[in-house]
């Protein structure tokens, strides 16, 4: 068989993790825009009425990040080479970075 007709097989692990990863991320991005672009556009903290259904919301999305990192550390201890490790890394920046962003997401008046 010809080099070049070898193609690298992608494991449905991955395929799951990047899934995962991808509409768990966009839910956690929407969420965090309902809000705070009420915050942003009006300037004041009135429209935070809706944070408790908001962080409430966020815990599904947040558990399929740690899913999809998960399984790209199952994906990458399978030996994959392509893909893994950029689904780890991104995952776990995600699952630090998602709860800090929407607790405080939003604009802070300057110390002063």
């Amino acid at each position: 068989m010809h080099a070049l007709a070898v193609r690298s097989h992608t494991t449905p692990t991955l395929v799951v993790a990047v899934a995962l990863l991808c509409m768990s991320g966009t839910a956690l991005a929407l969420l965090w825009s309902v809000m705070w672009v009420p915050v942003l556009v009006t300037g004041t903290g009135a429209s935070l009425f809706l944070w408790p259904l908001v962080l409430a919301a966020s815990l599904l999305p947040w558990c399929g990040v740690v899913a999809a990192l998960v399984l790209g550390g199952v994906a990458l201890r399978h030996g994959e080479r392509r893909g893994p490790t950029a689904v780890v890394t991104t995952s776990a920046v995600v699952s630090v970075l998602a709860p800090i962003a929407l607790w405080f997401g939003g604009p802070f008046p300057a110390v002063g």
